[in-house]
């Protein structure tokens, strides 16, 4: 992982803050320490955020509404619209870690939810992937599910399918993955589960 804190000087003062800043960011509980500088950094500050360097970004291009400065990794202004903080709530949420396959499509999507009951109906409904038959092949319990979720992810780099269109727009298809069989992506979802103790 590339050490941008050595190519960019990314560390927020107060100073660098303005009053509304600092009263917005304390309302939603967001430390200093997890701000990234984004003068000098057009828009690599959201690679920057998405390798889990920091959660907000400050001094981004003003948004067209207001002319705020405060960004989240996808770009959006996190002032105009606080419902970009809602991942961060989900951070110690109790849910499931789920895994489902698409026979057709032959891939699978490995997940997070708080209810497993209906996950597949809603899958299948929005047709993620472009596909309208996912099964789910098994789920697991879990303390802080999103946040496993994301550390399973990053393991599973290389089985990811990039570049895939989800219900008709091309996205980042970052919960999409190739295996060779169904034993081996079982296989592999359990290993790393237990690789980080979480069974």
């Amino acid at each position: 992982m590339t050490d941008w804190g050595v190519m960019f000087d990314l560390s927020v003062t107060f100073a660098d803050l303005s009053d509304d800043e600092i009263i917005f960011l304390e309302k939603h509980g967001v430390n200093i320490d997890e701000l990234i500088n984004a003068k000098s950094l057009g828009a690599l500050y959201k690679r920057i955020l998405r390798e889990g360097n920091a959660y907000l970004a400050i001094n981004t291009s003003p948004c067209k509404k207001y002319g705020h400065k405060i960004r989240n990794r996808h770009g959006h202004c996190v002032q105009c619209n606080t419902a970009y903080f809602s991942h961060r709530k989900r951070k110690n949420v109790q849910g499931y870690l789920y895994m489902a396959y698409s026979k057709i499509k032959k891939i699978y999507k490995v997940g997070a939810c708080e209810e497993i009951a209906n996950r597949e109906k809603s899958l299948n409904k929005q047709k993620y992937g472009c596909a309208d038959d996912w099964e789910i092949l098994f789920n697991v319990r879990l303390d802080a599910c999103y946040t496993v979720e994301n550390l399973i992810h990053n393991e599973l780099i290389e089985n990811r399918i990039s570049g895939f269109r989800l219900s008709g727009s091309y996205e980042d298809a970052r919960e999409l993955y190739s295996f060779n069989d169904i034993d081996e992506a079982t296989e592999v979802i359990l290993e790393i589960l237990s690789k980080l103790g979480f069974i």
